[in-house]
Order: C-alpha cells, then sequence, then structure tokens
C-alpha cells in the first residue's frame, strides 16, 4: 500500500472509531470493514493527492520560516513579498510528483531573497 497503510485507508473511509489489534478490526457506532474496492479506491485518491500534500507541508514551512518579515515593526522588500508570493501560489502552479524516494519532483521553488 505504499507509504499508506490499511488502517490508513480504512481510516480515511470511516471517518475515526476504529481501532486494530493485530488482525482483529472493532468499530464504533455500527461502521464495518469497507470492500477491497472501496479501499482500493480510497487508497488510488490518497495516492495521487500525496504530492500536493507533501507540497503544501513545505511551502507552509518555507512561509513559515519568513514569516518575521512581515512583522508590525518591519517593512519587507519586495522581493522578501514577491518570494512570500511565489510560494503562496505554487499550489496553483505546480504539478508535483513524488519519486522513489517520496520526495518532491517537478517543483521549481521560488529562490528566497538575501
Amino acid at each position: 500500500m505504499s507509504q499508506f497503510t490499511e488502517f490508513d485507508v480504512v481510516y480515511a473511509i470511516v471517518g475515526g472509531g476504529i481501532i486494530k489489534d493485530g488482525d482483529k478490526w472493532t468499530f464504533c457506532n455500527g461502521q464495518e470493514m469497507p470492500s477491497e474496492e472501496a479501499i482500493q479506491a480510497k487508497l488510488t485518491e490518497l495516492q495521487a493527492a500525496e504530492p500536493m500534500r507533501v507540497l503544501r507541508e513545505q511551502r507552509n514551512r518555507n512561509l513559515a520560516e519568513t514569516d518575521w518579515w512581515c512583522t508590525s515593526d518591519r517593512s519587507p522588500t519586495q522581493a522578501q513579498l514577491d518570494y512570500r508570493q511565489a510560494l503562496r501560489d505554487l499550489p496553483a502552479t505546480a504539478s508535483p510528483s513524488l519519486d522513489e524516494n517520496e520526495q518532491l519532483t517537478n517543483v521549481t521553488w521560488p529562490v528566497k531573497p538575501e
């Protein structure tokens, strides 16, 4: 199941309320084990969304590292503002994928100004 475990996929389908102890599954609120077809469909969905999730995670870290540029006692340069805007635009302008080591590829990151 690649980076997703069977538990991850079932959890994503039923929305929580499950316990797995060894091979035994316990579902709350009358939920039942999803079909193998539902599990495979959700796995495909999660795998397709993973590159964008990873991109957003890294983008958010990069933005957080530069938040101090925009505090009330500073005036960011235009280059700093442009960099932050380029980071915010990345989800709309990139088509990320993951390589065999689950590292982002096909993303051109903006260059952080000095």
